[in-house]
C-alpha cells in the first residue's frame, strides 16, 4: 500500500494481489475499486454468494445486490417488464 495523489488529494493506493505477480498487468487503485476489480476479474459466478443475472455484477451481501438493482434504471425496467408478463 502506498500514498498517491488524485486531483490534488492524497489517498492510499491499494494493489490487487492476484495481479501483483503478473508483469503485464498491475492494478493499483483506491480500496473500493480494487475490491470491485477482484470480484469482477478474479471471482467466478459460482464462488460469489450473490450476482446480477443482467450484468454479472458480483457481491458478498444481499444489501449490495438490492442497492445495485435500485441504482440502475435498466435493471428496474427489466424487473417491471417481468412482473407484467408474469415471468420468474
Amino acid at each position: 500500500m502506498s500514498v498517491s495523489s488524485f486531483n490534488g488529494q492524497r489517498r492510499r493506493a491499494y494493489q490487487c494481489l492476484k495481479c501483483y505477480h503478473r508483469m503485464d498487468k498491475v492494478y493499483i487503485e483506491a480500496k473500493y475499486r480494487v475490491y470491485n476489480h477482484f470480484l469482477k476479474e478474479h471471482m467466478s459466478l459460482d464462488q460469489a454468494p450473490f450476482y446480477c443475472r443482467l450484468c454479472l455484477f458480483r457481491c458478498f451481501k444481499r444489501e449490495e445486490l438490492d442497492k445495485h438493482f435500485s441504482s440502475f434504471r435498466r435493471h428496474q425496467l427489466v424487473l417491471q417488464e417481468k412482473e407484467h408478463t408474469g415471468q420468474p
